[in-house]
């Protein structure tokens, strides 16, 4: 639910329409969308496959068996399912990444030899992840951080960011599920502040 936070005591500064949001567990799969791979015609059948370089902090829980779905901008509004089928050994030195190989079904014949696509690859999570709205992360000096609430108190907490996700942030640590975090924070807030959250009219 969003709220507004107001301030409180002698001498603080309103905070006019603020929100506040509870930090949540992202169980879902994580999806990693790698741009330009290109797809090869496979001898003797009608799969085709594409290989793909996964960076090596994305890389955990890939395996044989991981759904793939494959985007050709030049056949719009369709999509085509893969299947992961093979994986590297080891990462490749220079660029830390592991080379995966994706198996398309091409029954119809759409997809031709040469043409470049994107894939998503929907791999499992091994635990799930702390997920933060990307309009709560401060960006300063001291690195990326999150003011929480706790008690009607301001603290601003560090945190290390796994993955952006566009309008959320995958966070490794700095916070716990269920912490509530200030969204859009002022620029002058700072550690100790104290608040009040209260409900408001908005819609989270």
């Amino acid at each position: 639910m969003c709220r507004d936070i107001q301030g409180m005591g002698r001498g603080k500064q309103f905070i006019q329409r603020r929100g506040a949001r509870r930090i949540h567990r992202c169980k879902h799969n994580v999806v990693l969308r790698s741009v330009c791979a290109r797809i090869e015609q496979r001898e003797k059948d009608l799969r085709h496959l594409s290989q793909v370089f996964v960076p090596q902090d994305q890389a955990f829980g890939l395996a044989p068996g991981v759904d793939a779905v494959v985007h050709v901008p030049e056949i719009p509004g369709r999509t085509f399912p893969g299947t992961v089928t093979r994986i590297a050994d080891a990462l490749q030195p220079g660029t830390r990444t592991l080379l995966t190989e994706v198996d398309i079904p091409n029954p119809d014949g759409a997809l031709t030899p040469g043409i470049y696509c994107t894939i998503e690859l929907h791999i499992p999570r091994k635990t799930p992840s702390l997920v933060v709205s990307a309009d709560a992360i401060i960006f300063n000096a001291d690195g990326p951080q999150v003011a929480v609430v706790e008690d009607g108190v301001v603290h601003l907490r560090k945190i290390s960011i796994a993955r952006d996700l566009g309008k959320q942030i995958e966070v490794r640590d700095g916070v716990r599920d269920g912490d509530q975090v200030i969204l859009n924070p002022p620029v002058d807030l700072v550690e100790g502040k104290k608040v009040q959250v209260r409900p408001s009219d908005a819609k989270s």
